[in-house]
């Protein structure tokens, strides 16, 4: 088995221990050599597997003791945090998108502020609404800068995952703010929504 198999394994396995509570908050997890030993693997395995567990919030980082479960929620990955299409595919929810318009604007005081610019600098404005199982659940608003956004102005009509074909054509991302505001739908997003 390759290592990355073996590490693969080894992840899932621990992984489904702590989710379904067969390790529970508080618990030890077992030693580097008792894993190696339990799955017959060498230490680099282990490693990337318990690395794997602890990005995300399973458990504790360990620095020369034994790992704690922390916890039995598995903490959203970075692509879930930037992209709601990604979070939503990870919650199974089937996703798909309706762009309502894009539009090159100068970016207003807050936006820019976020994005690192000068007020007025231009940016890449999105509206669209995502469904779930062709439900709509979400109403987004996406800021791009300028050299960003214009990739994803030369998207394929129809692509849902933006962030996704952004990595695609090299766009790397370390970063991210969002903002989540929860108002009373007016007459005009209550229709889209």
């Amino acid at each position: 088995m390759r290592t990355n198999q073996i590490h693969s394994k080894i992840y899932l396995e621990l992984q489904h221990r702590i989710t379904s509570g067969g390790l529970k908050p508080g618990d030890l997890l077992p030693s580097e050599a008792e894993l190696c030993e339990e799955f017959d693997a060498s230490r680099g395995p282990v490693r990337q597997a318990i690395a794997s567990l602890r990005a995300e919030g399973l458990i504790s980082s360990g620095r020369g003791r034994r790992s704690v479960v922390l916890g039995t929620s598995k903490a959203d990955s970075f692509m879930s945090i930037l992209s709601n299409f990604a979070w939503m595919k990870e919650h199974d929810l089937n996703p798909t998108s309706k762009i309502l318009w894009m539009a090159r604007r100068p970016a207003p005081a807050h936006v820019a502020a976020a994005l690192g610019m000068k007020p007025d600098d231009p940016i890449i404005f999105i509206s669209r609404v995502l469904f779930a199982e062709s439900r709509p659940l979400i109403l987004e608003r996406q800021y791009f800068p300028l050299e960003v956004g214009m990739h994803v102005l030369a998207m394929e009509p129809g692509t849902d995952d933006i962030h996704e074909e952004l990595i695609r054509e090299g766009i790397n991302f370390d970063s991210c703010r969002r903002s989540i505001e929860f108002v009373q739908a007016d007459e005009e997003m209550a229709r889209l929504l």
